[in-house]
């Protein structure tokens, strides 16, 4: 027998066995003529007698299966085929009349869609996101193929997806023909009936006999080789542990009993499957029909009416201190400039007067108009350069601002601030007690946070939460401000930038919300900078609260398993789904502490530290966890690379001593233990991407975001590695007074001649600038190192020399 041999595997387990207790015929097609299984054994006169009316039956029943088909298709197929190319895509339609008309009913009520399209099939947007391992396949014969050249392709998931080329090869090349129907039963198996729960035996009396029979045609035509080298009769066992290699035999049977020329190859080679796929009772495929609609997920109608019935004892009972509760959590409060004016004592109030009136002996025009937009309109945002201005008023000696005006200005710029739970518990990660801000504003956050987890006691339970998607969109931002900006195409903001959108996901395995989730029941259409669509499974134990906006607010602290990211299109608008499921936190800070430990025993071999060294720390609460985690190796292998390896374990030794570490953290640095020494300049440090702590002898790096002229955070990471060089040179040249180098009086006539010479951040003080200046030296782009040896050259001389003065010591 000249049949190839090897297989996909591909199927689930449960599908392939789905059918196993069915007797009676398996998919019946159309009938293609009067007569048929039920004549036989008819006398000749019964069948002259009964002829026209089998014959109008017959009729009637193929017209009823053809619009029902139709119907069907009309809801699942999508045809993205120009004009010129109606032949190729008729072809491709004609195959899928052939596939039972129960399959595709199935295929449609777990949302699944085929689209037949032009050339490659990869270039459709539900195959771009692909990985690369996925786009190397095998057709029904085992033969290795690229997807690219390929003409069909099934894309499991929550909403599986086939993508069929249009060819008017389907018409005459069976073999292309049988591979879409090897596809189709991949769909059948894994994405259909593997949802429907029913036992095995059936099936398995199938593989036995023919693994017994005595020849091997059937094992040639359809098993796997590690089917075929099973020593004994499988057992059910044996199918639940190697699902795959089974669940190939189903999709191959499926190919073969449905394709018309193929049918025949099934009958004789597989005897036993072809009766298998043969009986699977039209009345029992209703039944898995009936099942899979139960198990399906609840429409946009009945989801509302069903959570707002489950909630609403809960909404009845709630009081309307419990209301207001919600609302605030809903709508952050801004603070209104009167109020905050009121709140002053008198000597505050003239000199904040003093300060925005009589200000022309020090302030510039651009500082007056700063205070000005700080006091008259007090609701509006910060820019980064405001920020910046208002740090170099607050901490500039040369400034004729007294140290009562500097703290007045800090006092007023944290006092308006909104008063947002869902913020404050995001830039924390939870530790509501971390000191960044006063005590009393600390102490209302933690009644209010208390108040509302007692609120949400109610679960979503087990009836609901295997119906339902909750949904939510999100600004790209809020997520990663590293990729954010440019994950939309530059080009045309309609679409996602493919190779951005690749690194995105590389890294996207799990999440963690520290704040409440707020999320919608039904999918809303996104607002223009929302291009993140989360959908969202819940587990049963997951406690919830109804809002009469139609969305839920879910408790803090919950883990999210990613699933799934890929690009989808709404509204001619390409969107970036993210599919999660709800899982205990402590699942997913299991993950990130083996992370923890596995990079720790990594570096202190690396770097010769005693084993148990725990130099580097995940402080990790919030939605792109694992990229935080995933990023600190290229980090660090970064660092290594391009610093000198005697540098640094001399100065990674000096922060061991000091029981310093290298923290990689989601929430902002005031929340940091590690630097809560540094109380007097929290404000300052709420939106600094790295820092270096010298009390702690801790470098903190806050991501993903970008740091003030950094392309990445490796180099944030350098830039705050030049602090601690910069501390531990000066803890060398004086023990006992341990300050920094950049104190020194060389240093700072070095930075008087050369300060403006690098970056704007670096004429923010010595210590930055030696900082900057170390960063750009050891920058992967030798033009910045470069830029340092001519644009400053006396600094790069110092730098040098400290290096060196280090390594020696």
């Amino acid at each position: 027998m000249n049949i190839k041999k090897e297989f996909i595997k591909v199927i689930s387990m449960s599908c392939l066995v789905t059918a196993i207790t069915l007797s009676g015929p398996v998919f019946i097609p159309l009938v293609q003529g009067a007569g048929g299984h039920g004549d036989v054994g008819m006398h000749v006169k019964e069948k002259e007698k009964n002829k026209d009316e089998n014959k109008r039956k017959d009729e009637e029943r193929n017209k009823t299966q053809e619009e029902h088909l139709k119907e069907i298709m009309k809801h699942i197929v999508k045809i993205e085929v120009k004009g010129e190319e109606a032949v190729k895509k008729e072809a491709a339609e004609k195959l899928l009349e052939k596939v039972p008309s129960d399959v595709l009913e199935m295929y449609k009520a777990i949302g699944g869609k085929i689209y037949i399209v032009d050339g490659d099939i990869t270039k459709h947007i539900s195959l771009e996101a692909l990985s690369e391992d996925k786009k190397k396949i095998k057709d029904i014969y085992g033969k290795d193929a690229l997807l690219h050249e390929h003409y069909v392709y099934a894309k499991e998931g929550y909403e599986p997806v086939l993508v069929i080329q249009s060819s008017e090869d389907y018409v005459e090349n069976t073999e292309k023909a049988l591979n879409v129907y090897y596809e189709i039963g991949k769909i059948l198996s894994r994405d259909i009936l593997s949802k429907i729960n029913q036992p095995y035996q059936k099936f398995l009396d199938v593989l036995n006999t023919i693994k017994n029979a005595s020849d091997s045609d059937g094992q040639d035509l359809l098993f796997t080789n590690q089917l075929k080298e099973h020593p004994t009769d499988f057992s059910v066992e044996f199918l639940e542990q190697n699902s795959n290699e089974v669940q190939e035999v189903f999709a191959k049977a499926f190919a073969y009993y449905i394709e018309p020329q193929h049918r025949d190859v099934l009958q004789l080679y597989a005897p036993e499957a072809f009766n298998y796929m043969d009986k699977f009772n039209e009345q029992e495929i209703n039944l898995s029909l009936e099942e899979l609609k139960d198990q399906r997920m609840l429409s946009r109608y009945e989801k509302w009416e069903k959570i707002k019935q489950h909630y609403q004892h809960w909404s009845d009972s709630l009081s309307e201190e419990g209301r207001g509760l919600l609302k605030k959590l809903q709508i952050p409060i801004e603070p209104k400039k009167d109020d905050i004016i009121h709140s002053l004592s008198q000597e505050e109030k003239e000199l904040l007067k003093r300060i925005q009136i009589d200000s022309s002996d020090f302030l510039s025009t651009e500082e007056k108009e700063f205070l000005k937009k700080l006091q008259i309109d007090i609701r509006d945002s910060l820019s980064e350069e405001e920020k910046e201005l208002l740090n170099r008023i607050q901490v500039d000696s040369s400034n004729p601002l007294s140290e009562k005006e500097k703290e007045f200005l800090k006092k007023l710029k944290l006092d308006i601030q909104p008063y947002d739970i869902n913020q404050r518990l995001q830039d924390t990660g939870g530790l509501i007690d971390s000191p960044s801000i006063n005590l009393d504003v600390r102490k209302q956050y933690k009644r209010d946070i208390q108040n509302i987890d007692a609120l949400l006691h109610q679960s979503i339970g087990s009836t609901l939460y295997n119906k339902i998607y909750l949904y939510e969109n999100m600004n790209i931002n809020n997520l990663t401000a590293t990729l954010g900006a440019d994950l939309v195409d530059s080009t045309d903001n309609t679409k996602i930038n493919r190779g951005i959108f690749n690194e995105f996901k590389k890294n996207f395995k799990y999440s963690i919300s520290s704040n409440y989730m707020i999320v919608d029941i039904n999918e809303r259409p996104a607002l223009d900078n929302e291009r993140l669509k989360w959908r969202i499974q819940l587990s049963p134990d997951t406690r919830a609260g109804y809002l009469e906006n139609g969305k839920l607010i879910l408790q803090r602290n919950i883990g999210l398993e990613i699933k799934d990211v890929q690009i989808i299109k709404q509204s001619e608008k390409e969107y970036i789904r993210i599919d999660a499921k709800v899982v205990p936190k402590s699942k997913i800070d299991t993950k990130i502490q083996e992370a923890q430990l596995n990079i720790n025993q990594e570096w202190n071999k690396a770097l010769g530290l005693p084993k148990y060294t725990k130099l580097i720390t995940f402080n990790v609460h919030n939605r792109y966890a694992s990229n935080i985690v995933e990023s600190a190796y290229l980090i660090l292998n970064e660092w290594k690379n391009n610093i000198q390896s005697d540098l640094i374990k001399k100065v990674t030794n000096y922060l061991v001593d000091g029981n310093g570490r290298f923290v990689f953290t989601d929430i902002t640095l005031p929340n940091i233990a590690e630097q809560y020494t540094h109380q007097d300049e929290i404000y300052e440090q709420v939106h600094s991407k790295g820092l270096y702590v010298p009390e702690s002898r801790s470098i903190l790096l806050h991501g993903p975001s970008k740091g003030v002229e950094l392309r990445n955070d490796s180099e944030g990471f350098i830039h705050e590695f030049g602090h601690a060089v910069d501390d531990y040179a000066g803890y060398l040249l004086d023990k006992n007074q341990s300050d920094l180098v950049t104190n020194s009086k060389k240093f700072i006539d070095i930075f008087k001649e050369e300060g403006s010479n690098l970056t704007s951040y670096g004429r923010t003080n010595e210590a930055e600038f030696f900082a900057e200046a170390f960063r750009l030296m050891h920058s992967t782009d030798h033009a910045e190192r470069l830029k340092v040896q001519k644009n400053a050259p006396k600094t790069f001389q110092f730098i040098n020399d400290q290096i060196k003065f280090i390594i020696n010591s």
